[in-house]
């Protein structure tokens, strides 16, 4: 199993029953309520993120129990998040059969279900930092990801995105 130090979905933010703060940042408020409002066609939004979701995961994932340690790498975030802590999950690519109609399951690899509409910006690093714990110990290192593959395949599906020295991303705000 590949592991990385990253805070709990609580601490991140993910536990919707938390107590919100009164405060939000005028400007960064304004600017999500202004996305919020922005009314995407789901050809135009929720059939991208599947198809980018679907496209990076066939690209930079491997089968876990064929190639235990080998996975993928992302961080993403949502409108809402955005508006409460500016705060990102991090995790794997979510597998395949993960990727639903409307959204990612509940339970998978992002453990929570996450609405395509509502996801606002992944970014997929080119680098990062792996431990795996196995039966013949210890192991650490760093995993590249082919994200110059992956950019290819996106152009070639017409699916906008960034690519620089260190991340491949797509960000709707």
């Amino acid at each position: 199993m590949c592991l990385t130090p990253v805070a709990s979905s609580a601490l991140l933010g993910g536990d919707r029953n938390r107590r919100r703060s009164a405060w939000q940042p005028p400007e960064v408020l304004r600017v999500v309520q202004a996305l919020q409002g922005r009314r995407l066609s789901r050809e135009d939004n929720e059939m991208d993120w599947y198809k980018f979701l679907s496209i990076a995961t066939k690209h930079l994932s491997l089968n876990p129990c064929s190639a235990p340690g080998k996975r993928s790498w992302c961080a993403w975030t949502t409108f809402e998040r955005l508006g409460e802590d500016a705060g990102y999950w991090t995790g794997p690519l979510p597998l395949e059969t993960e990727l639903l109609a409307r959204g990612t399951s509940d339970g998978g690899t992002w453990a929570q279900p996450f609405l395509y509409s509502q996801i606002a910006h992944v970014v997929i690093p080119r680098r990062f930092y792996c431990e795996q714990i196995a039966a013949e110990g210890f192991g650490s290192g760093v995993n590249v990801q082919d994200v110059e593959g992956l950019s290819v395949r996106l152009t070639g599906e017409g699916l906008p995105h960034r690519i620089t020295e260190l991340v491949l991303e797509v960000k709707l705000y």
